[in-house]
């Protein structure tokens, strides 16, 4: 089933339409306030994403498009919120284990970030830095920082925030020359996002006065597998198992898995590995800083034997590490 948000017409037509084509995490967050973030492919394709970025001092806009069915998180800068805002997606859209639905969108300052999985996939994420977006309703609003209540909701967003979102990311994209000279990243005159956080604040005004929280079970989950993802991403030397795990996060294995497939749609083993090996395609295809050899590749994602990790990248993305670094190289000299 194909769902699209009503909301937002004018960026939902042809899903890619204005997006520079990026293949890592790393790309999309560049420049950005984010802390760490990965994504896991499912299916044996090589990465393939689209995506949009626009920043000024105090806000962020990002679009981001990807076909693939995948499943990811982003853990945001503390001193920024996100608003996680779906646009379009085949089957069923997951943010932080709640299945999403047209018109919704997802508000969070979680220090673990928060999750998304889907297929065929067009989102925004919108960023206000706390501090800014606290000093723009206490200027329209006379209001006490300390009442505002940022924690984790699910809000409609407004017509009018969609509109200003909108006329944001077509105004810089109608500014470049073509499709050839897109640029990474876009900023956003100073005087242009004064008038954006005003927005922001009477979005947020109205939104925090009937919040529907979604804490509790979905949110200890999204915990727990953040914890577990630390642990192994951090320890690639030397993966810990799924009982270390456990230890580490404080629950058994059943509830463990119960975690990943609420968050990921994965068993963590699985969902695990796919992230060392997606962290091992970034580093082969980094041209700004090369890898050595696929073998170092393979042991800094916790491979003790260079011809399994080949088996397994291989499996995951339908072509060798090495034909994936030749090309690297090629591009670089070339570039």
């Amino acid at each position: 089933m194909d769902h699209k948000a009503e909301v937002l017409p004018t960026l939902c037509a042809g899903e890619a339409s204005g997006l520079r084509k990026i293949s890592t995490m790393r790309q999309q967050n560049r420049g950005l306030p984010v802390s760490e973030g990965g994504i896991v492919f499912l299916g044996k394709k090589p990465p393939a994403m689209h995506a949009f970025k626009l920043a000024g001092r105090n806000t962020v806009i990002t679009r981001m498009h990807v076909p693939q069915a995948y499943s990811a998180y982003s853990v945001p800068d503390p001193d920024w919120i996100t608003l996680h805002i779906p646009i379009s997606w085949d089957g069923t859209y997951v943010f932080d284990g709640r299945e999403a639905r047209a018109g919704e969108a997802f508000l969070t300052n979680s220090p673990n970030g928060y999750t998304t999985t889907g297929e065929n996939r067009d989102a925004l994420t919108l960023g206000p830095r706390r501090d800014a977006l606290e000093a723009a309703m206490r200027s329209l609003f006379g209001r006490c920082a300390d009442s505002f209540d940022f924690r984790a909701s699910v809000l409609r967003p407004s017509p009018v925030l969609m509109r200003a979102i909108a006329a944001q990311i077509n105004a810089a994209i109608e500014a470049e020359a073509s499709q050839e000279a897109r640029q990474e990243l876009h900023f956003m005159h100073e005087v242009v996002e004064r008038d954006f956080l005003d927005v922001l604040a009477l979005e947020f005004r109205a939104a925090l006065r009937s919040n529907s929280k979604y804490n509790g079970l979905r949110r200890r989950a999204v915990d727990v597998v953040a914890e577990a993802r630390q642990l192994t991403l951090a320890h690639s030397a030397s993966v810990p198992s799924l009982s270390e795990i456990c230890a580490a996060t404080g629950v058994g294995q059943t509830r463990l898995f119960e975690c990943f497939q609420e968050v990921h749609g994965l068993a963590p083993y699985k969902c695990l590995m796919s992230f060392r090996l997606c962290a091992a395609h970034e580093r082969l295809t980094d041209k700004d800083n090369p890898a050595q050899s696929v073998k170092q590749v393979a042991l800094d994602a916790g491979f003790a034997k260079a011809g399994r990790f080949a088996q397994c990248f291989f499996e995951q993305f339908g072509e060798r590490p090495s034909e994936v670094l030749g090309r690297t190289r090629k591009e670089r000299m070339s570039s």
